[in-house]
């Protein structure tokens, strides 16, 4: 009995079987995606074994990456997607996109790159919150030491100060309600507007 002989092919044969560039091929030997039986010889004469390869790529591809990177076939011995067909390639590839956008963006959050704006919203609204109630407890002291300094009433000093505290908050949080109302609602409002 003889043994089987391996069926090969070209790396660009084989991205053409799988519908992506050769260079992707070579990424995924690389990558260690197709590796050992799916290789047969070394450097340029190395050829691919379609069934072993295809069964590693089987269990080493995350599926919406792999719709992402199917581009169409240009082969002419193989018959043009039905309109149904087509929409169904196209809905895949549009759902693999948001899914890598949204990947994307849970890594730059993770990285600290990206902020949820409520979120930091609500934290610089409770640093406010305290500086400000910190403020209020800085007033009465620093209403004694003036008096201290400069011979006068404690009280009358403590009143003025919190006057003015309270009329400087007042005008900052004026200018704030103004920038503000000058911003778009929206990031893409300032793209369309710019």
């Amino acid at each position: 009995m003889q043994p089987a002989q391996v069926t090969t092919m070209r790396k660009g044969d084989f991205a053409r079987l799988r519908q992506v560039s050769a260079a992707r091929v070579s990424q995924w030997i690389k990558e260690g995606k197709i590796y050992g039986e799916a290789i047969v010889g070394t450097g340029l004469d190395a050829r691919i074994n379609a069934e072993v390869a295809n069964s590693q790529l089987g269990a080493t591809l995350d599926i919406t990456q792999s719709v992402a990177q199917t581009r169409p076939s240009l082969d002419p011995a193989l018959p043009p997607l039905s309109d149904a067909a087509r929409r169904t390639q196209d809905a895949r590839a549009e759902q693999a996109e948001i899914e890598a956008r949204r990947s994307r963006r849970r890594e730059l959050e993770e990285m600290g790159i990206y902020v949820r704006a409520d979120a930091t919203s609500r934290e610089w609204s409770r640093t406010l919150a305290q500086l400000l109630s910190g403020l209020e407890e800085l007033i009465p002291m620093l209403g004694d030491a003036i008096a201290a300094e400069c011979h006068a009433d404690a009280k009358a000093a403590t009143v003025v100060l919190r006057r003015e505290v309270r009329a400087w908050r007042e005008r900052q949080m004026l200018a704030a309600l103004e920038v503000v109302a000058a911003e778009p609602e929206l990031i893409e409002d300032a793209a369309i507007d710019a």
